[in-house]
């Protein structure tokens, strides 16, 4: 060091503590660089303390502009999203320009659309038929992503024509099983059933049964033999009717003053819908009925309360044929309309 040169820094300050030598920091002069190093190489003083940051350019970043007028930044790994802007360079081979770029939009906007319809775990499947995982003799294992308008394509021309980041594709080919066609489901925002003992929820099921209910009269032939509560009944109801029989199960305000197990609202409809949804409802079936039955009905009605000469028993009968051939006709027709709607339809498309 070339102190001794410098008369404008002390000696005894940089003979003294070492620590006193970190304190010699100053801001340099980009504009008069050279006044430091007249002497040749420069003093402890010019060398500034302090972590070096690293400035990167947001050059090719997406800025977004928040409701709270916040700059935001698109994350390095972030999904191709805008398909309209989309560069469709990806490899040597050119995976994505095999039928033109007008075309490749117009597929890769059809692909996002049927795979986002779907729910997180059915999409999490359907990628996970498009990515073909060998492993080597070597033991090294390979991937080959398939587009089907395209057929096999690059890693990168697949992440780009589904809108996938790079982590999403490493999460996917984690939760792949070599051995099992199949994809792991996803865990998140689930919470730890409540387990209830048997004896419970038989308690639940034998008391919704021990209520009346009733077919439909109308929508018999429909609702596969279901039976409906009366419209007074709810399933509240029914809940704080169990409970008054039950008090033992009566959840409180406090949780550590629950002793045992408690049956909450929600796990008494939890019951309901995976053990009696299919044979009971707490909902009136639709029903709409036919002016020429009603007045058919009424008719009929009206001939059966009259007695003596008054009454006619051709009339009775001719009203009951006509009611039958009428009913027979009505579900002539509902099948010819069940048949345009589900088999004809399909051979229009």
């Amino acid at each position: 060091m070339t102190t001794s040169n410098n008369p404008s820094i002390r000696t005894d300050a940089l003979h003294g503590d070492g620590k006193e030598l970190n304190n010699l920091v100053y801001k340099f002069d980009s504009t008069r660089p050279w006044q430091y190093f007249v002497r040749g190489d420069p003093i402890a003083s010019s060398v500034e303390k302090g972590r070096r940051k690293l400035v990167t350019s947001h050059k090719f970043q997406k800025t977004y502009v928040a409701k709270d007028r916040r700059t935001i930044l698109r994350r390095k790994n972030a999904a191709f999203r805008d398909v309209d802007q989309l560069l469709l360079t990806c490899c040597h081979s050119g995976c994505l320009l095999r039928r033109g770029a007008f075309q490749t939009r117009i597929i890769m906007r059809a692909q996002r659309n049927t795979v986002y319809q779907k729910s997180y775990n059915e999409q999490n499947y359907l990628f996970s038929k498009l990515m073909e995982i060998r492993v080597t003799v070597g033991g090294k294992r390979r991937v080959n992503y398939t587009i089907p308008p395209l057929g096999k394509v690059c890693r990168t021309a697949f992440r780009k024509c589904y809108g996938l980041s790079s982590s999403k594709i490493q999460v996917l080919l984690k939760k792949i099983h070599l051995d099992n066609p199949s994809v792991e489901p996803d865990q998140r925002g689930q919470r730890t059933p409540r387990k209830f003992l048997p004896l419970v929820k038989n308690m639940v099921i034998n008391f919704i049964c021990s209520y009346e209910a009733s077919e439909s009269h109308y929508r018999k032939s429909r609702t596969n033999a279901k039976k409906y509560f009366d419209s007074k009944v709810s399933m509240r109801q029914m809940w704080s009717e169990f409970l008054k029989e039950n008090p033992d199960l009566k959840t409180t305000s406090l949780r550590r003053n629950n002793k045992g197990p408690v049956l909450s609202f929600s796990s008494f409809r939890n019951i309901f819908n995976s053990e009696l949804k299919e044979m009971l409802s707490f909902r009136k079936a639709r029903q709409d009925t036919c002016q020429t039955c009603d007045n058919n009905s009424n008719k009929l009605k009206e001939q059966m309360k009259k007695t003596g000469r008054h009454r006619s028993e051709d009339e009775i009968c001719r009203l009951r044929n006509q009611r039958q051939s009428h009913l027979r006709e009505s579900e002539a027709r509902f099948a010819s309309l069940k048949y345009d709607v589900t088999i004809l339809a399909t051979k229009v498309q």
